[in-house]
């Protein structure tokens, strides 16, 4: 399923390793992007806003802004989905800004992902990796990942799904 194809309202309820939950509402479309907030909590009442991300409708990241009012900017995008080596900037509202490179290997019912990140042209290091499975409609079903060197990874799994 494409981006495009996702009826406002619909949403998917995740659960995370520590047991947490967070649902993925979508909005609509504004302004040619789609527009999802990332709510945290177990159902859309009573859940408190987390971030409002703005997608194209291949549901690539191009701005994530959080409920604190700060913004991070993907410049094309953040590369998801994308089934080669793609990189792309990073900027945010603080001034920061940042290259990221994302390369994805397709594995059986998903793919697996390695994320680098450099600053300032020092050389990319290791950011993320992980691996993921995709439902029938083309949507996350299980995210294992670490960030960094750490090698403590977390889970997050779809727990429910709602398409008007």
């Amino acid at each position: 399923m494409k981006i495009d194809q996702i009826e406002a309202g619909s949403y998917v309820v995740y659960r995370k390793s520590d047991r947490s939950h967070y649902v993925l509402n979508f909005l609509g479309r504004q302004n040619g992007e789609y527009v999802f907030e990332q709510r945290d909590g177990r159902s859309l009442e009573g859940s408190e806003l987390a971030a409002t991300v703005f997608t194209d409708a291949e549901g690539r990241w191009r701005r994530q802004v959080m409920a604190d009012g700060r913004e991070r900017v993907f410049d094309p995008h953040n590369c998801f989905r994308e089934l080669t080596y793609c990189e792309y900037t990073v900027s945010g509202s603080s001034g920061s800004t940042f290259t990221e490179a994302r390369q994805y290997f397709l594995q059986d019912g998903g793919y697996s992902f390695e994320v680098f990140r450099s600053r300032e042209g020092r050389d990319a290091v290791p950011f993320m990796r992980g691996s993921a499975t995709i439902d029938e409609n083309g949507l996350m079903n299980v995210m294992t990942y670490a960030w960094g060197e750490s090698g403590s990874y977390q889970t997050v799994t779809k727990v429910d799904e709602v398409y008007p």
